[in-house]
């Protein structure tokens, strides 16, 4: 299985992903800086 996007734990012991990497994972056609934002809005961070 090949991985798609590398997934760290922060100091919390949470698990984290580049958003940048997440959005070219996920073929997204908004650009990244439009992108983000309405991410942001579901509550990611």
């Amino acid at each position: 299985m090949d991985i798609l996007v590398k997934i760290e734990v922060n100091e919390s012991l949470e698990p984290v992903v580049s958003g940048i990497e997440l959005h070219k994972a996920l073929g997204v056609e908004t650009p990244y800086m439009k992108w983000l934002p309405r991410m942001a809005e579901y509550g990611f961070t």
